[in-house]
C-alpha cells in the first residue's frame, strides 16, 4: 500500500512539473473592473450596516441601504448600463430590486434618494430639492 502511495505522489510531482529548460506559463490576468465605492457619512445611524453604493465601469449599479441590498436590472426593451454619467450627475436606468427585510429605525436616506451628484470624491444625495446626506469613498 505505501509503494502505491509513494508511486502515486512521485507521479504526480512528475506529471505537474515543467518540462526542463520551459518556464512555467504565465498566470492568466486578473479582469480589470473599475468600481467606485462610497459609503453614507454619518454618525448617528442606527442601521445595522453602513449604507453603501457601488458603480463599476461595466455599468451594474448595487449597494445596501443600511436594511436591505438592492441592485439595478434591465427592464424588458432596455440592454444599457444600469448607470450613466451625466455632467456631474449619477443617473439610474433601469429597475431597482431590493431584499424586503423589515428593520426598524434604520437610516433610509439612500433609498430615498432621487438624485446623486458627484462633489469631488463625494456623492451627494438629494430627493427634488432636498439635501439628504453625503456620502464618502469607501
Amino acid at each position: 500500500m505505501s509503494s502505491l502511495l509513494s508511486s502515486l505522489i512521485l507521479s504526480n510531482a512528475l506529471i505537474s512539473s515543467p518540462v526542463p529548460g520551459s518556464s512555467a506559463p504565465e498566470p492568466l490576468p486578473e479582469p480589470e473592473v473599475a468600481a467606485w465605492s462610497w459609503v453614507l457619512d454619518t454618525s448617528d445611524s442606527t442601521s445595522y450596516r453602513v449604507p453603501g453604493l457601488t458603480l463599476t465601469d461595466d455599468g451594474h449599479a448595487g449597494g445596501h441601504d443600511g436594511c436591505n441590498s438592492f441592485r439595478y436590472i434591465s427592464f424588458p426593451g432596455y440592454e444599457g448600463p444600469m448607470w450613466t454619467p451625466e455632467g456631474n450627475q449619477v443617473v439610474f436606468h433601469g429597475m431597482r430590486l431590493a431584499t424586503m427585510m423589515g428593520c426598524q429605525g434604520h437610516d433610509d436616506t439612500l433609498a430615498k434618494a432621487d438624485t446623486f451628484i458627484l462633489d469631488g470624491d463625494n456623492l451627494l444625495l438629494f430627493r427634488g430639492e432636498e439635501f439628504l446626506g453625503t456620502m464618502v469613498p469607501a
